[in-house]
């Protein structure tokens, strides 16, 4: 009989004598969870991972069709960035990698390349260089929070 947050699962193991427990996981989780029915606490994602810190991921079914920026401000490169729905709440964030999304530093207003404050950008950084992308403070080309 299995307890707590543990329920019985089919397992190729399981006999008359031998039943499987394990947590019931969230349909995006893939290799087990901590949680039961909980996105935040899979162990990997089937799809996409959505990192709102460091380290903690929340695993979502897409990090949606951002729009491709391209930047030409120390040197060429592209970055997908803008709004991030999660769970009915849109966030800016930025793809960092293939099925990986994270979240932008709170100050950008919007989108960025990094997690930072200073990783914020505008919408038009080639002709207009000195907008650092903040909400709220720009000081010569540098930002506060």
């Amino acid at each position: 009989m299995c307890t707590g947050k543990y329920v019985k699962v089919n397992n190729p193991l399981s006999t008359g004598n031998y039943q499987s427990c394990d947590i019931d996981c969230h349909t995006q989780c893939v290799g087990g969870c901590n949680e039961p029915n909980s996105a935040l606490h899979c162990m990997d994602c089937e799809n996409h991972k959505f990192y709102f810190s460091e380290s903690r991921f929340n695993c979502i079914e897409s990090c949606g069709e951002l729009p491709l920026t391209e930047l030409d401000l120390k040197g060429d490169f592209t970055v997908r960035t803008g709004e991030i729905t999660v769970e009915g709440q849109t966030y800016k964030g930025f793809m960092d990698g293939e099925r990986i999304c994270r979240l932008c530093h709170e100050e950008c207003a919007f989108g960025c390349v990094g997690i930072t404050n200073k990783d914020c950008i505008n919408t038009d950084m080639v002709n207009d260089p000195e907008n650092m992308g903040c909400k709220t403070v720009q000081v010569s080309g540098s930002q506060i929070s």
